[in-house]
């Protein structure tokens, strides 16, 4: 997988080791992206229900504007780490359009998504990525 290299708000760095033994769900958005705003409640529920598997969810704005950011995540706070990518960073993943999801394990890409995604098929994969080997 690409690096990110991004800090969180807790000031917690998503590089390569923090992937190592972990099954995450990295979703690009945007605080404009009507389908990433849907996307959300299911992205939510997935969290709650397979972080003691070792799951987490990231998500990687691509938002232009930082302070326009910050005062969205004020009024809609995320069930999971937030990071900020304005550098072209994502252009590195392939992503053209919002909502782009990647399913990492062990970092490695081994799913990936565009638009909004039926969560069975989101279910699905994570449970066959979470899976022993």
């Amino acid at each position: 997988m690409p690096l990110l290299n991004l800090r969180d708000g807790s000031g917690k760095m998503w590089n390569r080791p923090a992937f190592t033994d972990k099954v995450v769900l990295i979703e690009f958005w945007a605080t404009w992206c009507a389908s990433c705003k849907k996307m959300r409640p299911t992205l939510n529920e997935l969290r709650k229900t397979y972080a003691d598997r070792g799951f987490e969810t990231l998500f990687v704005s691509i938002d232009q504007d930082k302070k326009a950011l910050d005062r969205y995540l004020a009024g809609k706070p995320f069930d999971g780490p937030v990071v900020h990518a304005t550098d072209g960073r994502w252009s590195e993943w392939d992503v053209t359009s919002v909502p782009a999801m990647f399913l990492v394990r062990d970092g490695q890409i081994v799913a990936q998504w565009t638009g909004e995604t039926p969560k069975a098929k989101l279910d699905e994969a994570i449970l066959k990525a979470l899976a022993p080997r």
